[in-house]
């Protein structure tokens, strides 16, 4: 069940299932785009069963507010946002898993708060990428996705992101649709647009950050990275990179890919992916 909660004066949604050691959800998508309704409850159900799961829509994402003024609209304030949401939830010692946009968020919470984190798991990403830029550029595999194929319906866009359409299902779709009809998310976008160049200056800055310290030895906790291949926005390679940089500093590195998967393996294939976690949380 969805609830909400007031956190530095944002309304923020979020929902939690099981007890245990805590998993954290962190969804991608723009802002203005993208809720943690991606998380589908196969995969949660199964991590609830020994663990309390917490997934929430991120600040200007879903059905959380977005950012109060034009200089709080950056990827510092998303992921400031989530840090006092998981203090607020009690959270310590947390499985911080990001997909996507949200992959670099889990990134940055492991940097910054290493009391909110115990292991890092990072799903197909090219947010948090070594070989390229955050912003999607002309000729990335990005640009080409979002601002080349999409064309704004939400049914032909998901589609676009996957390989297989099980996932798809009716209620999910819907969701897709409500949130991008939102006035909020209307907002959020066209603020993103006006503040293109701004946002990624600072973006930009903050991966770059973040990966100079995973190359540099700073993040040594156990690390799990799952990669669908067939994503249209990152490739295997992408996955790779990251696995590369992680091996000489950490001792528990896993990466799993899993061939004809889109953007969202956690959709496609939940079972797997919520095994897959499982599994690397159990080990020691």
């Amino acid at each position: 069940m969805w609830k909400f909660v007031d956190i530095d004066g944002y309304r923020t949604r979020y929902r939690e299932s099981g007890t245990g050691t805590p998993v954290v959800l962190i969804h991608g998508g723009e802002m203005g785009s993208g809720t943690a309704d991606t998380w589908p409850d196969a995969m949660i159900n199964q991590l609830a069963e020994k663990h309390r799961v917490i997934a929430f829509d991120r600040l200007s994402s879903g059905h959380t507010d977005n950012p109060k003024t034009d200089e709080t609209f950056r990827m510092s304030t998303v992921v400031e946002h989530a840090a006092s949401l998981l203090k607020t939830l009690g959270v310590k010692g947390a499985t911080m898993v990001g997909q996507s946009r949200g992959a670099f968020v889990a990134s940055r919470l492991s940097k910054l708060y290493p009391e909110l984190t115990e292991r890092l798991v990072i799903i197909n990403s090219a947010s948090i990428s070594v070989r390229f830029p955050v912003e999607p550029l002309p000729g990335t595999l990005t640009y080409e996705t979002y601002y080349k194929t999409f064309n704004g319906d939400e049914d032909h866009d998901a589609r676009v992101m996957s390989v297989t359409t099980e996932h798809m299902t009716d209620q999910w779709v819907a969701s897709r649709k409500e949130v991008a009809e939102l006035p909020k998310s209307i907002e959020a976008k066209e603020k993103f647009k006006f503040l293109w160049d701004d946002i990624f200056e600072e973006f930009e800055i903050l991966k770059n950050d973040t990966l100079k310290w995973f190359i540099g030895g700073g993040h040594t906790k156990p690390t799990l990275i799952i990669w669908g291949v067939g994503d249209p926005t990152t490739t295997a390679r992408d996955g790779m990179d990251l696995f590369e940089i992680f091996a000489p500093h950490v001792e528990h590195l896993r990466f799993h890919l899993i061939n004809r998967s889109g953007h969202w393996p956690h959709r496609e294939y939940p079972e797997e992916v919520g095994r897959e976690i499982r599994n690397f949380i159990s080990q020691k």
